[in-house]
This record gives C-alpha cells, sequence and structure tokens, in this order.
C-alpha cells in the first residue's frame, strides 16, 4: 500500500501531464499476448524469444522477460503510426536489468512523408546492472515531416561478462506524445457486480472533433489471460457505449478494459478489476502468490462481516480495526476516519480495495454500511504460537499460557501512548505481542505472567517473501487475563468436560467449548456417520477452559461426532450441519 504523500502529489502529476499527452505505444505493459508473443509487437531477430513474467512485474499482471542467445544485436519492434512532425516525444521504458551479461536500449527509425527515414538516437544510454526495476527515459523530437516510428527495443551482449545466454525484463513501455483527436473514454463502470447476474458496462466516449469508429470491452476471468475475450460496445446515444456480460459465480475475478478508435488513433482505459458478488474473507489468506500476497491485490470488493474491534481503538486518527466472517478476517483501513464510528459487534457490509501492508491484507479506501449492531462477537479461535500463520491473521485469537520469552524488551508502564513490542512464548514458539499505544494498554502494570491473550493475528513482515513476522494485537488491558486467577482463600477446580456445541445445528460454524482438569496433551477430532475423520488437531494444553471455531463449510449436511481426549479423559458429543 503506498502511504507515501511525496507518491501521491506525484500519482497527481501524471495525471495532471497524461491530459495533454497519450502513449501512442500500443500494449506496452505487455498485458496482452497471442501465440506467445506480446500483442502488437514483433520479434526481428532470430535469437530471442519474449515470455510473460508474472512474479517480476512493475506494474499490471505482466513484464516481458527477454531471452537472447546471441552477441549479435537483438531486436524487438512496434511500428507506430500518426506521429506528429516537430513535436517533443517522451520515452519511457521500466527495465530489471540484474544479469551482467546483458544490457538494453532503445533504438528506432523516423519514417518521412517523402520515404526516406531518420534514426532515433539516444546514444551511449544503455540500461545499467540493477536488481530493482529502474526508469529508462529520453526524449527526441520528431522531425518536422515524420509520419511514423519504427521503435525498437535493442538487447547487447556484455562480452566481459557474456555466458551465452542474456536475461532483462521490459515493462510498462510509454512513448509520450500529443492526443491529435483521440477518443476520451470516461465514466466507465466500476462496481463488484452481482454474483450469477448479468453484467451491464458502459461507458462515455468523445472526441474533440471528427467520429468515434468504434468501441470495444476487453475482458477476461479468473487473472487467466489465455480467457481473454472482447465485445464490441453498443452506441445509445450521445456518446454513450454499453455491453452486457453474461453472470459469473460469487467470488469470480472479472479483469475489464475498454478500447476505444477514431480519427486514425486509438485510446484504451485504465484497467479495472473486480471480485463478483460477496466472496468469503478467507480467500484472501489461501489464494497467495509464491510472495504469501493475496492473487486478488487491487481488486474492488464487496466483503461481510462481523466487527471484532472498534473503530478508534487502534487508531484515533484513522480508520484502523478489524471484522471477519466464518472464513477469516481482515483489516479495514482508511487514512482519515469520518464520523461513522464502527463498534464490536456491527455487522458492516464494505466495497473497498484488496491492498497489503508488509503482508496483512487490508481493504482500503472502503465505504461501509451497518446491517446490524449488537450482534456476538465471535469467539476468539484458541491458537499456539507454533502455528501461527496466514490462515489467523485480521481474526480475533487467543493464546494460553502465555509468558515473556527470554530476552524479550521489558514491559513499558509509561507513558501510557507509546506503542511497544514485547516477545512471548506458550512453550510452543515465540510470537511479537503489539501493544498500540491508542489502546488503554500501555501504562498500566505489567500483567502477573503466565497470562492468556487475546487480540487480533497480524503480520508486519518488511519484505518478500510474506510469511514471517505475524503478531497478535490485544485490544484492551482486560485482553490479557491472568492464567492464574485465584486467591489463597478461593482456589479454582477444574475438571474435565465436553460441553455440548453452540448453536447446533449450525451453519456452518459452531463453537465447543470444554474444560481441562490439570494441563497435557489435547487431542480433538470430528468424525462423519461412516467413523472417518474429516478435522483432528493435537497440542499441549494448559488446564482451564478452552473452546473450539469448528467451520463446517466444506462438509456436506448431516450428523457429525466431536471427540476429546486428554490424559485419561475422552468424550464423545453428536453435532448437525445443517444448509
Amino acid at each position: 500500500m503506498k502511504r507515501l504523500a511525496t507518491i501521491l502529489v506525484l500519482s497527481l502529476f501524471l495525471l495532471n501531464f497524461s491530459l495533454a499527452q497519450v502513449n501512442v505505444v500500443q500494449n506496452g505493459g505487455f498485458e496482452n499476448w497471442t501465440n506467445g508473443l506480446p500483442d502488437n509487437w514483433i520479434l526481428k531477430t532470430s535469437a530471442i524469444t519474449a515470455d510473460p513474467e508474472s512474479t517480476l512485474v512493475h506494474g499490471g499482471n505482466y513484464s516481458m522477460k527477454v531471452t537472447f542467445t546471441s552477441t549479435s544485436t537483438q531486436k524487438i519492434k512496434q511500428t507506430i503510426n500518426n506521429i506528429t512532425g516537430n513535436t517533443l516525444y517522451t520515452f519511457n521504458i521500466w527495465v530489471l536489468d540484474n544479469d551482467p551479461g546483458a544490457k538494453f536500449r532503445i533504438w528506432g527509425y523516423w519514417n518521412l512523408s517523402d520515404g526516406s527515414y531518420v534514426t532515433l538516437n539516444p546514444g551511449n544510454l544503455y540500461s545499467s546492472d540493477n536488481p530493482d526495476w529502474q526508469l529508462y527515459t529520453y526524449q527526441e523530437s520528431a522531425p518536422a515531416n515524420a509520419i511514423s516510428l519504427d521503435f525498437e527495443l535493442r538487447f547487447y551482449d556484455e562480452s566481459s561478462n557474456w555466458t551465452g545466454q542474456g536475461i532483462i525484463y521490459i515493462d510498462d513501455v510509454e512513448i509520450l506524445g500529443p492526443a491529435i483527436n483521440a477518443p476520451t473514454i470516461e465514466n466507465m463502470t466500476y462496481e463488484p457486480f452481482a454474483a450469477n447476474q448479468p453484467i451491464d458496462i458502459s461507458c462515455d466516449v468523445t472526441v474533440s472533433s471528427g467520429t468515434v469508429d468504434s468501441v470495444k470491452l476487453y475482458y477476461y476471468t479468473n487473472l487467466d489471460t489465455l480467457t481473454l475475450d472482447s465485445l464490441l460496445m453498443t452506441d445509445t446515444g450521445s456518446g454513450h457505449y454499453s455491453a452486457s456480460l453474461n453472470g459469473y459465480p460469487n467470488a469470480t475475478s472479472l479483469i475489464y478494459w475498454v478500447k476505444a478508435w477514431g480519427n486514425g488513433t486509438a485510446t484504451i482505459s485504465a484497467i479495472k478489476r473486480v471480485l463478483v458478488g460477496i466472496p468469503d474473507i478467507g480467500m484472501f489468506h489461501t489464494q497467495l502468490d509464491n510472495d504469501g500476497l493475496p492473487l486478488h491485490v487491487d481488486h474492488l470488493a464487496r466483503l461481510r462481516g462481523i466487527v471484532t474491534v472498534a473503530s478508534g481503538i487502534f487508531s484515533t486518527s484513522r480508520y484502523d480495526f478489524y471484522m471477519q466472517d466464518a472464513t477469516g478476517g481482515i483489516n479495514l483501513f482508511n487514512f482519515t476516519m469520518g464520523a461513522e464510528q464502527y463498534n464490536e459487534g456491527d455487522s458492516l457490509e464494505v466495497v473497498g480495495t484488496i491492498d497489503t501492508y508488509n503482508g496483512k491484507v487490508e481493504i482500503t479506501d472502503f465505504t461501509a454500511t451497518v446491517l446490524s449492531t449488537g450482534n456476538p462477537v465471535p469467539a476468539p479461535i484458541d491458537v499456539n504460537i507454533e502455528d501461527m500463520g496466514e490462515e489467523f491473521e485480521g481474526r480475533l485469537i487467543q493464546i494460553d499460557n502465555v509468558t515473556l520469552a527470554p530476552g524479550s524488551n521489558p514491559w513499558y508502564t509509561t507513558p501510557a501512548d507509546t506503542s511497544f513490542n514485547v516477545t512471548i512464548t506458550d512453550g510452543t514458539g515465540e510470537l511479537t505481542l503489539r501493544v498500540i499505544g491508542s489502546t488503554d494498554i500501555g501504562g498500566n502494570p505489567e500483567p502477573v505472567w503466565p497470562v492468556t491473550v487475546i487480540g487480533i493475528g497480524s503480520q508486519y513482515d518488511y519484505s518478500a517473501p510474506y510469511f514471517e513476522g505475524y503478531q497478535i494485537l490485544p485490544r484492551y488491558y482486560s485482553d490479557l487475563q491472568s492464567t492464574d486467577l485465584q486467591d489463597e482463600t478461593t482456589p479454582v477446580v477444574y475438571r474435565y468436560e465436553l460441553e455440548q456445541n453452540y448453536p447446533n445445528p449450525f451453519n456452518p460454524e459452531t463453537v465447543i467449548r470444554y474444560q481441562l482438569a490439570r494441563a497435557g496433551n489435547v487431542t480433538f477430532t470430528v468424525y462423519n456417520l461412516l467413523g472417518q475423520k474429516v478435522y483432528s488437531f493435537s497440542r499441549y494444553q494448559s488446564a482451564g477452559e478452552h473452546s473450539i471455531t469448528f467451520n463446517g463449510k466444506h462438509l456436506p449436511s448431516g450428523i457429525y461426532f466431536y471427540q476429546l481426549k486428554s490424559g485419561s479423559f475422552s468424550a464423545t458429543r453428536k453435532m448437525i450441519l445443517t444448509r
């Protein structure tokens, strides 16, 4: 997530600049591929290949991975028509050149109206070795009678380090020039469409003079560009164009954009990404890329859930709170806090953009509708630190029998509004307990260890891949509950007991509570009517009260039996899953 004001200012500058100029390159982001080649581009030499790359990407879904196996100059070309003479053009290309045996530069030929040409020549402006994306930029004015440009991406060996193969990545190629009565695309439909219902997408297309020749909608689903399709949009009058798609199942990813032709040029809209329907929150913690980030980052989504930590607890100046459904939890983040406050137990419908910040999944720039209030807050999920991972991020959890880990920072008691971290352990591993300064925790006495900690599972990982840095964020001082609550005159005596699940029947989630008379290994198992094991865990737990939130969303309706074993104790109860 981009949280720097300088980045926002730069974005606004580029936006205003783009009003005067347009990118005359087609498929400069290499999002579209046909027969193994990026659409609108041509391989001019034989010892070179271009492949779509989805992990090393500067923008969008793909970059172009260029592999060449010859010391002779290798070239990829696009012919750009409708060049305006005596006009300054700006060339911007993002390059990832981390191969010491390869380098890149641009070249080209301005084609003139008399049939001759003038060379586009940036001189010795080559890419340099760098493990990060770098902007290659150059400016040159087109000759007075230029009508087109044969633009080339060129690749060369670095002779002293050449191994017989060079690899360079290219993305977001721009040649910015004047808009010559190019079509303008505005007011494109952008919303999380209802599941299994026809989808109507419309936009307004105009030109300052001349005519609009045609308008097409391009789209694909479920992040699979091989399903790319297009549909001619219908002019319904006054420059308003529309197209209708068949409905898609819940949680389908729909990615689409519009291309309009007119006056011998074309304009492509921004790419829109939406999730159809109301997906389960848990999908953003299970459908991940190789870096541990959700596949659906940058998608507009509509989610529903119960607030587990109210707005104003983790921040008093911005929205930074959490909600969860039966499958997972998520952080709700906006830079500013409005007048509306959201409380624990509020049922919300939220529309916003899926984003991440240091590995933590967020929905940002959101609007929220309160569907109901006063709902039960989901019971904390009992977690061992060794099991802490993505599935618990954003959810209300509890960790039993916690003490400060050896070498931990000390517990801060002053000042009250200071955020701090301590390292905790439950005997199975270590975890960061983060106290946020805006809570009521700071300034209080250090808890009497061991304690049971209740809080939100979170993550703060500095770099990819994002599979570390998990945390627990307590909401209140009362979320740190002493494991030993008794005094000398009123000892608390626990017994072995397995309670009936509630609710029962359930769909799809139910809570099962139990007591342990003494600490020990616990095995919990769920069986179907055929005696087949459908769920199980085994862990060491302290004496006292515990609970399990069991989710049967992947199971058919029917009767199930759950069994608890610890030491010589064993008990079994029946529960009913209904759909």
